[in-house]
């Protein structure tokens, strides 16, 4: 009996009687639909088919008032009962109850309206196709055309003839086109479901595969329909990548804000909650850039969509990190283009306010050198011979006061010239390159340089390729760069040293060395010697007029010529420069193996 019992409690169960997966919104449609078609019968019955009996009665009149109205009342109880969520109750005992109404009232009738209730017995399957299973209309049709046979077998007065023409017919009928319809109507829904179920597979499959974190929110309301938070019911394997979290499905929005939300923000949470409800209210798509603190990822940008959904909101975030910092890099190098701007010309304004006063000096160092080359021959004249020592230390001291004017001016112009000449690289260089012999550009270097060199007494000589070795250079300007090099050389090396200069091709690189048995480079100073300005002893290069822009200069120039500037050096033995630069000719697999041609000056 216990298993029996168990058996039917499980049959008759909620989850067996769905005709569909549990679904609120349908059980609630279900539910209406049910309450509302109880009520109108059991309206009807009350107040429209009781009244009947009265205006022709019969012998059974207490019998049939009491039968309709009890069922009317029972009808309008259910109504009520399946509005508060029991409607698959109802229609399960409507199977049971039903029928045993429509027997007593055939029992109680006449002959001749006996098998009329019997008709109401196929209504209740179509009513049971509405809410439940298939399998409990089979139940229903099996119980039905039981209480068919059982009506003949209390009233033997009703012919079987009629009977089977009559009520069973109709019976048969009703339950095969119901059975029909029911059957089509599940394979058209096992098919919407195979259809949906494919329909959400490529959604997943496309939503997992996006480059975009997605979240869908669903919105909670209290009974009163108000919107008072929002839970997260699906997202993908990219916003838990993307953020370095894995939310759950149900996660409320304040836990979830707290996954990701920055620490100095405590107003995030309401912000997003506003920007949600506003979005589903209005259904107004709305995007913006946010910054948010993802766990272990630090601080990152992300552009963010919110669109509605139903009865929620699609939340698309993309990480736009390198973007933001692309921009960056953009603002910080169009701000370092204007100060270079700004710079040049500043630099362009003071040089040119600097060299009228320099031309002023410049001239007047001239003038007073003339003075004293004249005063030195007005003192051969006998008839000043007596002030002749007064004269000499007069003119003497004019000298040296012209020639340190000179000096000064000199290396003023230097570097004014060599700042003018630094800032337009930084501007804009632009060069005007044409193939040329390196050899020739070597000898034309080398005359240039020649006279200070032995001003200095050093020993300069070069040394040609004996391969015609050509380079697309800008000549005015690379020939600058390599007189920049050999004029460190020529500072730095004390009298009676040597200077060299030699070109040679290595694999597919010609190299022009400059070399020197000068003082050398300490290997603290290594790293800085081509930072503008950079002085290891400014002492010692101001003495020797240097302007610190000479090798930033030189390797600017080199650089933009496609080249590499290269050094070594040891102090007190001397430096060693080389200039790497592609040939424009043919390049040779191996070095050049004839005698090279040497020159030497002194």
């Amino acid at each position: 009996m216990d298993k029996l019992v168990s058996e039917v409690r499980r049959i008759f169960s909620a989850n067996n009687l769905r005709k569909h997966e549990f679904n609120p919104a349908e059980d609630r449609l279900s539910a209406n639909m049910l309450s509302s078609l109880l009520t109108a019968i059991g309206l009807l019955m009350v107040f429209v088919v009781t009244p009947r009996f009265f205006i022709n009665p019969t012998p059974d009149l207490a019998l049939r008032v009491a039968l309709t109205f009890g069922g009317g009342v029972l009808t309008l109880i259910a109504s009520y009962a399946s509005q508060r969520g029991y409607h698959y109750t109802i229609a399960n005992a409507a199977i049971l109850t039903v029928p045993i109404f429509i027997v007593i009232s055939s029992v109680t009738r006449n002959t001749l309206d006996a098998l009329l209730p019997l008709y109401y017995l196929s209504p209740i399957l179509i009513f049971v196709s509405l809410f439940l299973t298939e399998r409990m209309m089979w139940i229903s049709f099996i119980v039905n055309t039981l209480t068919l046979i059982l009506s003949i077998a209390l009233i033997p007065s009703i012919p079987v003839i009629k009977f089977m023409e009559g009520p069973f017919s109709f019976h048969l009928i009703v339950s095969t086109l119901t059975m029909l319809m029911v059957r089509h109507r599940t394979a058209l829904e096992a098919l919407r479901k195979r259809e949906l179920q494919d329909s959400e597979a490529r959604f997943r499959s496309v939503i997992d595969g996006s480059q975009d974190a997605f979240y869908l929110f669903a919105a909670v309301r209290n009974a009163a329909a108000q919107i008072t938070d929002f839970k997260l019911i699906d997202s993908n394997q990219k916003a838990a990548a993307q953020l370095n979290h894995y939310p759950a499905n149900g996660t409320a929005l304040p836990e979830h804000v707290r996954a990701y939300a920055n620490a100095n923000d405590p107003m995030m949470g309401q912000r997003l909650f506003s920007t949600y409800k506003s979005v589903l209210e209005t259904g107004q798509t709305q995007t913006a850039e946010v910054e948010l603190a993802v766990e272990k990822g630090g601080q990152r940008w992300f552009f963010r969509q919110v669109l509605r959904v139903g009865d929620g909101v699609a939340v698309l975030m993309r990480d736009i990190t390198p973007d933001k910092l692309s921009e960056q890099q953009t603002r910080e190098l169009n701000l370092q283009q204007e100060k270079v701007s700004i710079l040049h010309s500043f630099i362009q304004d003071a040089s040119h306010d600097l060299r009228t006063p320099l031309a002023v000096m410049r001239t007047s160092s001239y003038l007073l050198n003339a003075l004293a080359d004249r005063l030195r021959k007005l003192l051969a004249e006998d008839e000043i011979a007596a002030r002749r020592a007064d004269l000499n230390t007069v003119t003497e001291k004019m000298q040296y006061n012209t020639e340190q004017v000179v000096q000064s001016s000199d290396r003023l112009h230097r570097l004014i010239e060599d700042m003018l000449e630094m800032a337009s690289l930084d501007y804009r260089a632009e060069f005007a390159l044409a193939p040329r012999s390196l050899n020739s550009v070597i000898r034309t270097l080398v005359d240039k340089m020649q006279s200070q060199a032995e001003r200095k007494k050093l020993i300069l000589s070069y040394t040609l390729c004996d391969l015609p070795l050509h380079i697309n250079i800008d000549e005015t300007a690379f020939s600058h760069a390599l007189e920049h090099l050999l004029s460190n050389a020529i500072q730095f090396t004390p009298a009676g040293g040597q200077i060299s200069l030699r070109i040679f091709q290595q694999g597919d690189q010609a190299i022009i060395e400059i070399k020197d048995t000068g003082i050398g480079i300490a290997p603290e100073e290594m790293p800085h010697i081509f930072e503008r300005f950079y002085r290891a002893d400014r002492a010692r290069q101001q003495s020797t007029g240097g302007t610190g822009l000479g090798l930033p200069i030189a390797q600017k120039i080199i650089e933009a010529h496609g080249g590499k500037l290269t050094v070594e050096s040891q102090v007190g033995q001397g430096t060693a420069f080389r200039v790497w630069i592609a040939p424009y000719n043919a390049v040779l697999s191996t070095p050049p193996v004839a005698a090279p041609t040497s020159i030497q000056s002194h």
